[in-house]
């Protein structure tokens, strides 16, 4: 590989020489005993196998190094006995293993997990007519070859992902994203090791996977730590928790660009936005927040494999040291130019990515607004800002979501809060809100609104997920009350933290995932009713379809009544206190935000158009 050989000893040292020098680069050493096979794992994973007397299979890079020593990316953990075989399928993607005890274990390499056994041809250990001495791939017919004192072909076939009949490959790491792609209705996961999974959401079906691998790792192990589509829903952007921004084509798993920064704080958000700069000009920009409170921007469209980037957003140091250097949990965009960012001391920034700077109110002021208050006990924080989302009708409300378990309705063009609607019951029954000197541990942990603004959705650090009928809170006048935002759902979704709440429009439900390692993400209808368990379970539409009408059929009979009861009290609280009504100024639509900054909507992007011709010819 490369102009080098790999050459192992009884040792456990591996040596990687140089063909043209004939020296000797560098050595491996995570093998306690002897090493007895090595395998090279394709190029799509860039891995070299090594195994041996220590039944432990290795995977590391013998040709990139880091502080003199090559990249090693995990482990293999299964055999009861000493590895004595290695051998690599490059159309399924997969490695065999064989030990002394003539047992194979298929791993995949993209998920790092065991997907079969296949057992001794015989118990008794003597019988050299079932004793598998030797494995290796026949690469010209793709069939698994074992050797005892004949040659044995085993079709391979059912570990094709594209095979109905294949088992699934669910995640193993703690959640990172879930994601909904409109353009191709598809659901795609990511975890912390950078595995990404696709899957159809109409059957649950797994159909592609790679994995994100991160080379220019420090002294400590990358993660993933988020990941979004960009404007065209054609590639996916990841962020790492060495500062590092990658851009894939989540089709074939092949790395397009690499974002480069002057940072090496983790990434916490990702997001894409889009502007116009006079006529003509249009721009489109990928974004990423940072743990140490900076955003970075770079050009969408890039013409070289790295990019530097195009502008970096920080807190102004005259606002003093306490405000600066905040780390930056969660981000979103919304038309025509404003940037919210949410960070961990219960502050909202309000950017304008035109320019770069921080925006101003009405009266002048820069737009860090404090959302959630300060306790008043001594060495306590204010609760963090865990998630921010807009409004899609009306572009100047956003929300955001603290630990506190509060969603505050804030309005952007003012840089005022609009009020805030409590959780309440929210986790019941798991645990309690406590606190400590990093402020309050327990509260919501992400929030989502559907595309018609009628439904909103928050998870919780319990697993709970609550929906609201927001439909009635929002004016034709752009008045704004939060009486008429009515709790309709509650049910427990996970055993551990929502990560992430998408909702998928096409079907009408929502896709959830979770911290625990084990039924991580899950789809339910908006009443609760679940779905399946991405990994563990397969649907068809139909029954997606049925679940979706029982919801419906549930929410009239029962729901509806409390719904009309509660709606029609609060409004006779209200009729005897007076009216509160808050007028803001909301601009009713998009259209009124460009027609009164004299600008112009975007126009689609040229491959959307070809796209939308070619489907209306066919």
């Amino acid at each position: 590989v490369n102009g080098v050989v790999v050459v192992a000893c009884s040792t456990g040292a591996i040596g990687v020489v140089s063909i043209e020098g004939r020296e000797v680069l560098h050595y491996f050493h995570q093998h306690r005993l002897s090493v007895k096979a090595l395998e090279w794992c394709g190029r799509q994973n860039n891995l070299l196998a090594s195994a041996g007397l220590d039944r432990d299979i290795h995977l590391w890079r013998p040709v990139h190094v880091k502080h003199g020593k090559p990249i090693y990316t995990g482990s293999l953990t299964g055999h009861k006995a000493r590895v004595t075989g290695l051998a690599f399928h490059e159309a399924r993607d997969v490695l065999f293993s064989l030990d002394s005890h003539s047992i194979v274990l298929v791993w995949d390499l993209a998920s790092r997990t065991l997907v079969c056994r296949l057992n001794p041809l015989s118990m008794n250990p003597f019988d050299i007519n079932h004793k598998v001495e030797c494995i290796v791939i026949n690469n010209v017919s793709r069939h698994f070859v074992t050797a005892t004192n004949h040659p044995r072909l085993w079709g391979v076939r059912a570990l094709d992902l594209r095979d109905d009949g294949q088992r699934l490959l669910p995640h193993s790491s703690p959640s990172v994203a879930c994601l909904y792609n409109a353009k191709f209705n598809h659901l795609l996961t990511a975890d912390a090791t950078g595995y990404v999974s696709l899957w159809q959401a109409e059957t649950g079906r797994q159909f592609f996977k790679f994995i994100c691998e991160e080379v220019e790792a420090t002294n400590r192990v990358p993660e993933l730590t988020a990941a979004a589509f960009d404007e065209s829903e054609r590639r996916l952007v990841v962020g790492w928790s060495q500062g590092s921004v990658q851009v894939y084509n989540f089709s074939n798993g092949t790395l397009l660009n690499n974002l480069l920064g002057d940072t090496t704080a983790s990434v916490t958000s990702i997001s894409h936005a889009a502007y116009t700069k006079g006529k003509g000009d249009h721009r489109r920009l990928l974004l990423a927040a940072f743990d140490d409170g900076v955003v970075l921007q770079w050009p969408s469209k890039i013409k070289g494999r790295d990019c530097n980037p195009s502008r970096r957003m920080e807190t102004p140091a005259w606002m003093g040291i306490d405000l600066a250097d905040v780390p930056i949990l969660s981000m979103a965009f919304n038309w025509p130019t404003t940037l919210v960012c949410g960070r961990r001391d219960g502050m909202v920034m309000l950017w304008d990515i035109q320019t770069g700077f921080l925006m101003k109110g009405e009266t002048g002021s820069t737009l860090l607004v404090q959302i959630t208050e300060k306790p008043a006990e001594a060495g306590l924080v204010a609760p963090a800002i865990r998630s921010v989302a807009f409004i899609h009708k009306i572009p100047s409300v956003c929300l955001a979501s603290d630990e506190a378990g509060q969603i505050h309705f804030i309005d952007t063009s003012r840089g005022e809060s609009a009020g805030s609607i409590k959780a309440e019951g929210f986790g019941e029954g798991c645990k309690t809100t406590t606190r400590s000197k990093k402020g309050v541990v327990d509260g919501i942990s992400c929030v989502e609104i559907d595309t018609t603004d009628s439904f909103l959705f928050a998870g919780d650090c319990n697993g709970f997920v609550k929906v609201w009928d927001i439909s009635q809170v929002f004016s034709s006048e752009g008045d704004v009350d939060l009486s008429l935002c009515i709790d309709l759902f509650k049910w427990k979704a996970h055993k551990d933290e929502v990560v992430e709440i998408t909702f998928v429009p096409k079907h009408s439900i929502i896709f959830t995932s979770a911290k625990e390692t084990k039924h991580q993400y899950m789809l339910w209808t908006v009443t609760g009713i679940k779905v399946g368990v991405l990994g563990h379970s397969r649907w068809t539409l139909q029954e997606v379809e049925e679940k979706v009408l029982e919801g419906e059929q549930g929410m009239k009979q029962t729901s509806r009544v409390s719904r009309l009861d509660r709606m029609s009290s609060k409004a006779a609280m209200i009729a005897q206190k007076g009216p509160k009504l808050q007028r803001l100024g909301f601009a009713k639509n998009i259209t009124d935000v460009f027609a009164r900054e004299g600008m112009q909507p975007l126009p689609k992007n040229p491959w959307e158009e070809e796209e939308e011709e070619e489907e209306q010819e066919e």
